[in-house]
């Protein structure tokens, strides 16, 4: 006769493999550059002057941080200044879905090819980030969503040289985000609030400890 242990020791093994389980289908089937990843000039990033330098890049990391999304960007350049610096987000996304922005000063809107963003290959619906640091080549700016990630686009821009704009956005700015090629990781239309490593650890520790009753019991 199979014993109460072995039975509940079954039981909790169950539990146990259907729990990841469902983490795993909580979190997005997706490349892994998805999460973490960079865009460079001449390989993913266009850009145009003293920015047309193999060191201009742009590098993102998602993490999942509580039950929000963790999105933070870094964009290093050769020379200039940093004016304003786009990224784009899904037609539904909102400012409720926005929390932590830094720095703080931002807008949500369509923009446009034009004076204010010259050089910007199409209409793009984003978070515009202003008011970053001078004297500096190197910025970061940051933002937790519940919206998880998808690929899209980015812009950003300074100001003139020679009577030529800087500005640079990703190569597959005109091209359909299906794939990584080209493109950033960005909030999507999707919300999956994500389930950190130590929320599923305290989850099995508390299963463990009702094993350990069962048995004493």
């Amino acid at each position: 006769m199979k014993s109460r242990i072995d039975t509940n020791a079954k039981t909790l093994t169950y539990f146990l493999a259907t729990t990841i389980l469902l983490v795993g289908l909580s979190v997005p089937r997706c490349h892994a550059d998805l999460y973490s990843g960079s865009i460079t000039y001449g390989d993913g990033l266009f850009a145009t002057e003293a920015w047309a330098d193999p060191t201009t890049t742009l590098s993102w990391g998602v993490t999942a941080v509580d039950s929000f999304w963790h999105y933070e960007y870094t964009f290093t350049v050769p020379k200039k200044d940093l004016k304003h610096a786009i990224i784009e987000v899904s037609d539904t996304f909102e400012e409720s879905d926005l929390k932590n922005p830094d720095p703080a000063t931002y807008e949500l809107d369509t923009y446009h090819p034009g004076k204010y963003n010259p050089g910007l290959p199409g209409d793009i619906y984003g978070l515009k980030f202003e008011d970053f640091e001078d004297d500096t080549t190197m910025w970061t700016w940051s933002f937790d969503s519940t919206r998880a990630p998808v690929w899209g686009d980015f812009y950003a821009k300074d100001g003139k040289v020679c009577k030529n704009y800087v500005y640079a956005y990703n190569s597959g700015f005109l091209v359909e985000p299906d794939v990584e090629t080209g493109h950033i990781s960005v909030p999507d239309t999707t919300t999956v609030v994500p389930v950190s490593p130590a929320a599923l650890l305290s989850l099995i520790g508390l299963s463990f400890a009702g094993l350990k009753l069962r048995k004493l019991a």
